[in-house]
């Protein structure tokens, strides 16, 4: 109903004492079942704050609840537990923000809490991080438990040795773009003309042609031929194939949408990079590795779609 702008009345709170104080300050609404104590405004109870009793040890803690999600949570022994709720949005973000006065922003899909200069942690959509602000001067924050954080990486010299399998088709793939890229104009509603990217026309007849004729949604995974574009094949074929396989290739590009009558245009500089990426997809155990990241460093999600399930 508010929307992030109803946190502007959310004050900080950085240490369980103050967690306490506040606890005790607001007032329960009257009339709610339960113990209902807003963090801002009075009339938005989106944002509150609780006690919590742990039963097993009979200690007790405050959380700062975004909704029906405990956010931050202040521990009688200092730490300070912060936890997502698997809501990686920026409403969560900016909450962390106004309750601990820290900065918390997306990085790589990734919400990435800045625990000061250069101190950066990864808050795990689904499970806790710890930290604890220090007592002394100049009372900084410290990570005290997170979650490992893990990216996909392309194995450069793995990478190159499985296009080595496919590298007389790469060179005539290069072939066709020198071959076949176009430069075009066209005109604006002002009756000027700009130039469009270079590009490569291909007809309708040739996909017929050639019997690129069955729809697949999934052109780009395990359904693409890449045996067309392999080196190890009769010689008779090999040329109609990689023919194909290009045919295949602008398909793929266009998500397995036919061209119409007149034909259809793909840029010429993304038959290459879509070329490589149906390999290194077909080829993911071979080329991608599971690489542990330093503290607070976001992975890059780019290859994660790329690597077959299971792997």
């Amino acid at each position: 109903m508010y929307g992030n702008s109803g946190m502007r009345d959310v004050k900080r709170i950085v240490t369980y004492e103050e967690a306490k104080l506040r606890y005790e300050q607001i007032k329960p609404i009257r009339g709610r079942a339960g113990d209902v104590r807003p963090l801002g405004d009075r009339k938005n109870d989106s944002y509150r704050i609780a006690k919590r009793v742990n039963p097993l040890n009979d200690t007790t803690s405050y959380q700062c609840i975004l909704y029906r999600t405990p956010v931050v949570e202040f521990k009688p022994d200092g730490d300070v537990e912060i936890s997502m709720g698997g809501w990686g949005s920026s409403a969560t973000r900016t909450f962390i923000e106004r309750i601990l006065h820290l900065s918390c922003y997306s990085k790589n899909g990734s919400s990435v809490l800045c625990l000061g200069k250069q101190s950066e942690v990864v808050l795990h959509n689904t499970k806790t991080t710890v930290v604890r602000r220090l007592e002394d001067y100049p009372f900084t924050w410290e990570l005290m438990v997170s979650e490992p954080v893990y990216e996909t990486q392309l194995d450069k010299k793995k990478a190159n040795n499985v296009r080595q399998q496919y590298s007389e088709f790469e060179k005539y793939l290069k072939g066709m773009v020198n071959l076949r890229t176009e430069q075009r104009e066209v005109k604006n509603h002002m009756g000027g003309r700009y130039e469009l990217p270079p590009s490569i026309r291909f007809d309708k007849a040739e996909f017929a042609d050639m019997e690129v004729v069955t729809f697949r949604s999934d052109v780009r995974t395990e359904s693409f031929p890449v045996e067309l574009m392999a080196n190890d094949q009769p010689e008779e074929s090999k040329h109609s194939n990689f023919y194909r396989a290009t045919l295949e290739i602008v398909r793929a590009i266009r998500r397995g949408n036919f061209p119409g009558n007149s034909g259809v245009h793909v840029q010429s500089d993304t038959l290459l990079p879509e070329f490589r990426e149906i390999v290194y997809r077909h080829h993911s155990a071979e080329v991608f590795e599971k690489v542990l990241l330093p503290v607070g460093k976001a992975a890059s999600k780019k290859y994660d779609s790329w690597v077959k399930r299971g792997e």
